[in-house]
């Protein structure tokens, strides 16, 4: 309380919560989770209802769950909990899904049971269908999530490499939570006030007495009702106290009675009055009295008083059975209180009286007119104002309901009302006041003339407020064209009139309309005019017109003038702006629908009408400017700086593939002062004129109302009008959006370059490729908002547009101009390149390179927008206004999703308010908040129920899935949706704060296409993305179709980088192995927790054995391959690939430079397309390892051109290859090395510059590897040979190598060695009539550089094939032993047939259905030591002695 509402929020805000949150209350001993504020979970508790989504009826009654029909789905969920939560504990798992279930389950004391055997206990039943799968399947991704992630945390701390949190951190963690309960809480508290004091501003509100309160509501029942008990409230006449009760009774019952007489058999006088708006204005027929003074009232006291106008009042029924000289003494008293009573259901403005119309007149001026007619108290004779007695006749014709001026009830049509007139008959005045024959006098000349000429006219005496001599009002909104004739033959003898008004009007016309305002003109009461409202009398002609504009000109005091829906003819449209323009008094003017624009005159009828200098409020609307004379309206606003309420609804004018416009205009308000008001409706307003009108008003000093409704904005154009609400440099707090949600971004259709589509401006990420035509409004916008942008960032121009080039010669930058604005180019076409990269740098300092989380966190911090603390309500205000219009809702969402900040209390806030739409709200907002963790688990907090997290998770998954830390990976985005939206955009700028990084440290520029963009194989909408931009760089991201890449990170693991150790690598595969997870969830639980943990090239190849799926094991490779710790033994994981088409698909992932085989480039087969960079990087490598290795190691090279025509390399690849490679053509290749050629130094250099390898390693450090895919079959027949044979290659080679008689060793084998030595050891591989031509080919293979000897690297060959297929062998029992335990038990497996022998097929079939997905041939071949296609338990024992030996 000590604090104001921004005082404790900022305090909140920075962290400083002790003081403002001592009053909040403790944690509740069953859900600790309730003091956080996540989501309200503890406080829905007791709400029976949202309990029932999520816990069935039986849920807290049946402790049992054996008790319970269970379906089968989730009978066998609850067994796997079970056996879970028996292997590892009731709360070893952590996640979203478990804090929900977690706290439900708290609250109904069953805090003991694990969540997971909670939820198919209690929760599951009320799932259905796909639903509890997406639940099961998320429930043991989290298990599956925090097992491993435990089990990384637990070694990575042992071995030191995480570090222990520290106690600062932890407090700064618990400070953060309270602080966003603080902030919720203020903040619902602030917007709420808001609210309602948007809501008091915006009606007039009535204070009623409180006493009376029921009794009005009950009168006003009754008598709406129709129950009005009026015969019984006025007395009898012969009960009457007075003379004065009974002339009052009687007038009443003879008006009564000449209305029920003239009305319709099958129509009541309730239903014939109604009020002009729709709304019945029915009068008691017995409170007619009310229209006469009290009697006791003398002349003098008249004289000097004007009669107060009671129009639409009457005396209330439930006043009780007073006599009428009792109420008639009462007027006043009752004036003042039924003055403060609204009547129920129908609001009241007191200072806008109800219109009238031709059949439902004022009520006052009844009143008005009975009021002119005085009675001498002493005589008993009616006198006129003067004093001056009436004749009996005279009395007569007063007492007639024609002159009387009663109320005329509804009739159907002008035709019945003129035969009314014509057939009814002035009762006689002895019927209606007997008492008054006696009775003298004259009427008063005004009225005399009036009733006079009505009677020539032949029309009904209408009530007209001036008639009483003293008004200064005439309101002729309900008069014909007879009665206002009669009108204008009395205007000389009545009052100077300041205020005339037939507004809407249907009924007269230019034979009365004319007359009438001629005759204004020629009396003097044209020099007191102040008002003259003609609006809406569509009956009116040029002649009426003609009229107006002569009184206009010559009424010299004249304030408001109103002629709007009165067509101006051409001819009179540049006199009636001249004569506006220099009027000495005009302030308000209305020129709606008059046909203004669209002539040679527009221009100059413009400029004249706004060089007013007196004229603030204009309305221009349902006219039609084109772009020039909107321009020139701009123009004049701006000059005169007089206007401050300006309406332009309907004025614009476009064209299909052009700019509305209304654009041109707006453009200019950039130099106004002025305004206050501005009203834009219906304007064609799309988001490139929204983003004009951001530009224009962002600092101005006035404007505080906008009305933009019933205009195209869509999302991106809503997004411009937030961002200008949210601004603390204008007054904007509030603008109308009805209708608005519709709206789409188009392209402009004029230019011919595709790189010319339209460019919509993101405020967060401005970069990219611009082409602007300078004449277009928009395209201006642009580049003062791009120059803006410099501003922000502080970076000059000069740096920021760069590759510029201008249509009309050289180009100046933008500089401001006396009032602020930047003056651009109003011509000519502006293309540039568009980036504010280095000021990166300058942001970015405290960074690591390789924390992606802080980068983005700073860059958006920096770069998005920040709604101002004063602008913060206003603009949550809005959304509050939107509850129930859901279309509008969804567009407020999208517009805030791309370019808001927000923080975790305002996504709170605005989930909270409208839980009906918190999905679509978490879907748009989650990406607004921080990627730190902490943000993330408070956001993810605020779903309240089960079953909203698990519909939302689907629309949410490409955000949770995506690794902020280890980006690379392949991408499938829908860009209409917010989540991939936001995942795209975190791509780009990953993209570019990498790219700054590569250059800063000179790195090669490996991309795809030369631009050093890490995103490859981009789509957009099925078209390649090179077609439309040079890179990603300069491409602004659109809000549509699907974008499909490839992200290749260059990060790379430090030179002290310590990989995960076997065993725990081990323990992670079995875990993955046990797990119920689809594979496709398994590898999104490995990349969510891969930013943690480096791996090797032998985790790798262990890893990709785990996924049948090709598309899977691709997958995971490319997602750790920059996490490799020892890239230079990565063929040990590349073997695991053995078809080329798998090997292609990789290198067009991650790279034909990055995916190079830099350290073991022997056997590798190359497809390159040299319209590539990477491609040519790749040939550059090729050519110049063969010139430092053997220039014949490049084998059947051929290059096939564009042409179609094949070079086939006669004379071998052109060494100039190496730098200069042609940039167009295919080229195929095949590289081979011997041992003995391997330049060691040079392929460590390959790897540094092009795979960014920072590890310094020597050739000892290698695993030296060869693929069992890489060899001849023969190859692998004589290695088989080999293996049951001896121990070792080495043994091999000895035993070749001089070991026969006759022979000794040199180290080298020739083919007569070799032929001779495979004789002796009895090798029967070969055997057949090619035996000698096969021995040669598998020499030739060991001979690669074709020596025609093989030394003893060479042969070494060998033993990497044994090694790689020791190792297989050594894999697959690995796999048995964690999958069955003992091989008995897998041989048992395996054989399920019980045969005792497995066929070559039936091996291969029982592996791959335990989830052995290796080379199995290879063990098959081990296997079957007899050769005769089949293997039994006998032959199978061989694997125990590749077990594993046991350490203690």
């Amino acid at each position: 309380s000590e604090h104001s509402a921004s005082d404790a929020f900022a305090m909140a805000d920075s962290g400083g919560v002790a003081e403002a949150t001592h009053e909040a209350s403790p944690p509740s001993p069953v859900s600790p989770k309730s003091a956080s504020g996540f989501g309200g979970l503890a406080e829905e508790a007791q709400d029976g209802a949202e309990e029932a989504d999520d816990i069935p009826q039986d849920a807290v009654q049946v402790e049992d769950s054996a008790a319970r029909q269970m379906r089968p789905q989730v009978a066998k969920g609850l067994e796997e909990a079970r056996k879970y939560a028996a292997s590892y504990g009731s709360e070893s798992c952590a996640g979203t899904m478990h804090d929900i279930i977690n706290a439900v389950k708290g609250r109904f004391g069953h805090s003991e049971t694990a969540p997971s055997v909670y939820f198919f206990e209690f929760l599951a039943e009320s799932f259905e269908g796909d639903h509890l799968s997406v639940a099961s399947n998320l429930l043991l991704r989290e298990q599956l999530t925090s097992n491993l992630f435990q089990d990384v945390v637990q070694e990575c701390k042992q071995r030191k490499i995480f570090k222990a949190t520290p106690k600062e951190a932890l407090k700064q963690q618990a400070c953060s939570v309270l602080a966003f309960k603080h902030q919720c809480m203020v903040i619902k508290t602030m917007v709420a006030n808001w609210t309602f004091m948007q809501k008091l501003t915006s009606q007039v509100v009535h204070h009623v007495d409180l006493d009376a309160k029921e009794e009005t509501i009950a009168g006003m029942e009754e008598f709406w009702e129709h129950k009005m008990p009026a015969r019984r409230d006025v007395p009898e006449v012969g009960t009457a106290d007075s003379f004065e009760d009974s002339l009052a009774l009687m007038t009443s019952r003879s008006i009564a009675s000449s209305m029920d007489s003239a009305l319709p058999a099958s129509q009541t006088p309730l239903q014939a009055v109604k009020h002009r708006r729709g709304k019945l204005r029915a009068r008691v027929l017995q409170d007619r009295h009310l229209a006469l003074d009290p009697p006791d009232c003398i002349k003098e006291q008249l004289s000097g008083q004007k009669p107060s106008i009671l129009q639409g009042q009457r005396t209330p029924s439930w006043r009780g059975t007073a006599s009428a000289s009792s109420l008639a003494m009462k007027t006043g008293s009752v004036r003042s209180q039924r003055s403060s009573r609204p009547q129920s259901g129908r609001p009241q403005i007191g200072s806008v009286p109800p219109r009238s119309t031709r059949y439902s007149r004022p009520d006052s001026a009844l009143r008005n007119l009975s009021a002119s007619l005085r009675m001498n108290t002493s005589s008993g004779h009616w006198m006129d104002w003067e004093g001056s007695e009436l004749s009996f006749d005279e009395q007569l014709d007063l007492q007639s309901p024609m002159a009387g001026s009663i109320s005329m009830p509804s009739l159907p049509g002008l035709q019945e009302e003129q035969e009314l007139s014509e057939g009814m008959k002035t009762p006689s005045i002895h019927s209606v006041m007997p008492g008054l024959s006696n009775v003298k006098g004259k009427l008063p000349a005004l009225l005399d003339r009036y009733v006079k000429t009505c009677r020539t006219n032949g029309s009904v005496p209408t009530p007209v407020s001036f008639l009483d001599g003293v008004s200064t009002s005439f309101d002729g909104r309900g008069l014909m064209d007879a009665e206002l004739l009669s009108v204008t033959n009395v205007l000389e003898n009545g009052p100077d009139l300041e205020d005339i008004t037939l507004e809407d009007n249907q009924l007269v016309s230019d034979s009365s309309l004319t007359p009438f305002l001629r005759k204004l003109r020629d009396l003097p009461m044209h020099k007191t005019m102040k008002t003259l409202n003609l609006g809406n009398c569509r009956r009116a002609g040029q002649m009426s017109l003609s009229a107006a504009l002569s009184l206009l000109q010559s009424s010299v005091k004249l304030k408001h003038f109103d002629i709007s829906g009165m067509p101006v003819a051409t001819r009179l449209q540049k006199t009636l702006c001249e004569a506006i323009g220099e009027h000495p008094t005009l302030e308000i003017v209305n020129l709606t629908k008059t046909g203004l624009g669209g002539s040679r005159h527009t221009a100059d009828c413009t400029r004249k009408l706004m060089s007013s200098a007196t004229v603030t409020s204009l309305d221009l609307s349902w006219n039609c400017f084109d772009a020039g004379e909107m321009k020139s309206i701009g123009q004049q606003v701006t000059d005169t700086n007089i206007l401050q309420t300006l309406a332009m609804d309907n004025c614009s004018t476009t064209v299909k593939g052009t700019e509305t416009s209304l654009s041109e205009f707006v453009e200019y308000l950039a130099y106004d002062a002025s305004l206050r008001h501005l009203r834009l409706a219906a304007n064609h307003i799309d988001f490139k004129s929204a983003l004009v009108l951001e530009d224009a008003l962002e600092a101005h000093p006035k404007i505080k109302t906008l009305s933009l409704s019933q205009n195209p904005l869509g999302s991106i154009g809503m997004r411009s009008l937030l961002r200008l609400m949210s601004r603390k440099t204008n007054q904007i707090k509030h603008f109308d959006s009805d209708g608005c949600f519709a709206g789409a971004p188009d392209n402009d259709e004029d230019l011919e370059s595709k790189a010319a589509s339209v460019k919509i401006f993101s405020f967060t990420n401005p970069g990219g490729h611009y082409v602007l035509d300078l004449s277009k409004a928009y395209h201006r916008t642009l580049l003062r908002m791009l120059y803006k942008t410099t501003e922000r960032y502080k970076v000059p121009p000069d740096k920021a547009f760069v590759d510029l080039s201008f249509s009309l010669g050289s180009y100046s930058h933008a500089a401001k101009g006396p009032s602020g604005v930047l003056q651009v180019q109003t011509a000519g076409v502006l293309t540039f390149n568009f980036n504010v990269e280095s000021q990166f740098e300058e942001n970015m300092k405290g960074i690591q390179d390789s924390d992606f989380v802080g980068f983005l966190d700073r860059h958006f911090a920096s770069v998005r927008f920040h709604a101002d603390f004063s602008k913060i309500v206003p603009l949550f205000g809005k959304w509050v206004e939107l509850q129930g219009r859901d279309a509008d809702q969804a567009v407020f969402l999208d517009a805030m999703a791309k370019d808001f900040n927000l923080n975790v209390a305002y996504l709170d806030f605005m989930c909270q308010s409208n839980l009906g739409m918190l999905g679509g709200t978490m879907a748009a907002l989650l990406p607004c908040i921080s990627d730190d963790r902490r943000s993330r688990f408070l956001g993810m907090q605020l779903f309240p129920k089960l079953k909203d997290y698990c519909r939302t998770h689907a629309i949410l998954a490409p955000l949770l899935n995506f690794n902020v830390q280890n980006p690379t990976g392949h991408y499938k985005l829908d860009l209409s949706r917010s989540p991939d939206f936001a995942v795209a955009q975190r791509l780009l700028l990953l993209d570019r704060w990498e790219s700054m990084l590569n250059r800063r440290y000179n790195r090669l520029d490996v991309s795809s296409r030369g631009n050093r963009s890490h995103a490859r194989n981009e789509v957009h909408g099925g078209q390649p993305l090179w077609m439309r931009a040079q890179s990603v760089a300069e491409w602004s991201l659109p809000e549509a179709d699907e974008f499909e890449l490839d992200y290749v990170s260059s990060a790379r693991p430090p030179p002290d980088a310590k990989a995960l150790t076997d065993k725990l690598w081990e323990s992670i595969m079995v875990k993955l192995y046990e797990s119920h997870c689809d594979p496709k969830d398994k590898l999104k639980v490995l990349r969510d927790i891969s930013h943690f943990f480096w791996i090797t090239s032998k985790h790798m190849r262990q890893m990709v054995g785990y996924f049948a799926d090709p598309m899977d094991r691709e997958e995971a490779f490319v997602m750790f391959y920059v996490r490799i710790s020892d890239l230079q033994n990565i063929k040990l994981a590349r073997v695991r690939f053995g078809k080329d088409e798998e090997v292609a698909r990789l290198r067009e992932r991650l790279g034909h430079a990055l995916f190079f085989p830099f350290m073991q480039p022997e056997n590798a087969k190359f497809e390159l397309d040299l319209s590539l960079h990477d491609h040519r990087l790749c040939g550059n490598m090729i050519v110049g390892l063969a010139l430092r290795e053997k220039f014949s190691n490049i084998r059947d090279a051929i290059w096939i051109k564009d042409d179609g025509t094949v070079d086939e390399f006669a004379m071998g690849v052109p060494r100039s290859w190496e730098t200069n490679i042609p940039t167009s053509g295919k080229l195929k290749a095949r590289y081979v090395c011997s041992a003995d050629d391997r330049q060691f130094s040079y392929r460590k250099q390959l790897a540094k510059s092009y795979a960014y390898m920072t590890k310094d390693i020597e050739e000892r450090d290698i695993f030296w590897w060869t693929g069992l895919n890489e060899a001849p079959d023969d190859v692998i027949d004589l290695l088989e040979f080999f293996i049951s044979r001896v121990s070792s290659m080495d043994e091999a080679f000895t035993i070749i190598d001089g070991g026969e008689p006759g022979t000794t060793s040199n180290n080298e084998l020739t083919l007569k060695e070799f032929e001779q030595g495979l004789k002796s050891m009895g090798c029967q591989k070969f055997e057949g009539s090619d035996e000698l031509a096969r021995i040669t080919a598998v020499f030739r293979y060991l001979d690669p550089g074709g020596e025609g000897s093989v030394s003893a690297k060479e042969w070494s060959v060998l033993e990497e094939l044994f090694r790689e297929f020791d190792l297989t062998i050594r894999e697959f029992v690995q796999f048995l032993q964690f999958a069955f335990g003992e091989l008995e038990d897998a041989w048992k497996v395996l054989d399920d047939d019980g045969s005792g022998e497995l066929t070559e097929e039936e091996f291969f079939e029982a592996v791959q259905r335990i989830g052995y997905f290796g080379p199995a041939r290879v063990v098959f071949a081990l296997l079957d030591g007899s050769d005769d296609g089949n293997i039994s338990w006998d032959e199978f024992e061989v694997l125990n002695s590749y077990k594993p030996a046991k350490q203690e």
